[in-house]
């Protein structure tokens, strides 16, 4: 009879030394899964969840982080899969910011670029904004569909290289130009430029002949801009020459097409009716 009562004893107490280790150390601990870990299927809508939440903060570092943490191998071909994935089955806005990660995080191809840049169309024509008297011969695009159906507050009407003729000096430079509805230059208007490691915000209002005017010297090679106020548009791509490529060293016709930075134009649109 002891000896049956001992050896139950021991059984009872194995049990419950295996019932603590499954619920205690040895169990799984919920959410230590990495994403690289995760199934395909649930890495690839993490990647447009990444687009999604880019395109609404505008926080190229987080993005960077959240992308590393996938750890995908080769993303371009992925990155062109997904979007043209999602063009084929009309989810254009989802398509479009996904391109425009691509773009932001240099693993874009000329047709991911093109679309990171092209508003979502829509069958009705949007009337050209008036021109501003500073743009010279530089002709500008009509504001995107989405800016007219309420989308954004600002919209980027030009965006071109500039030229060390333009303005002369060594360091690259973003000359930024904000306006009214009707075209007009506006001061204080808060703007954030973002690149691979750095993020400034700088203001308009630096020429007195001209209010909506604002520059910024940079020190990185790839930068983002918009206007830090409201739901802004982003100008994407715009690489920056080298610390080696100065303005000083070249000739007058060297100076003529030599960049030296970009000018970017953002116009407020009325929000639709």
């Amino acid at each position: 009879m002891l000896k049956t009562l001992w050896w139950l004893w021991l059984l009872l107490a194995g049990f419950g030394v295996g019932v603590l280790l499954a619920w205690g150390p040895l169990a799984p601990q919920p959410g230590t899964q990495s994403p690289a870990e995760l199934r395909p299927d649930v890495r690839r809508d993490m990647l447009f969840l990444i687009a999604d939440t880019y395109a609404y903060e505008h926080d190229l570092r987080k993005a960077r982080e959240r992308f590393a943490a996938l750890n995908l191998t080769n993303p371009t071909p992925i990155f062109t899969l997904l979007v043209d994935e999602a063009l084929r089955e009309g989810r254009e806005e989802e398509a479009r910011r996904l391109a425009q990660l691509a773009v932001a995080l240099e693993y874009d191809t000329p047709v991911l670029r093109a679309l990171a840049h092209t508003a979502t169309p829509t069958p009705t024509p949007t009337p050209s904004p008036t021109p501003s008297p500073d743009v010279g011969a530089t002709p500008q695009p009509s504001p995107s569909a989405e800016a007219v159906q309420g989308r954004y507050e600002w919209v980027v009407v030009e965006r071109r290289p500039l030229t060390c003729a333009e303005q002369p000096g060594d360091a690259p430079l973003l000359v930024v130009y904000v306006e009214d509805a009707d075209g007009k230059p506006l001061s204080g208007v808060p703007l954030l430029a973002q690149s691979e490691t750095d993020t400034q915000r700088f203001f308009t209002g630096l020429k007195p002949d001209n209010p909506g005017y604002a520059d910024l010297e940079v020190a990185g090679s790839r930068y983002t801009v918009r206007v830090d106020q409201g739901q802004s548009e982003v100008a994407l791509d715009l690489t920056m020459p080298s610390e080696n490529a100065k303005c000083s060293q070249l000739s007058t016709e060297e100076a003529a097409t030599a960049i030296r930075g970009w000018v970017v134009r953002f116009r407020r649109v009325s929000p639709a009716p």
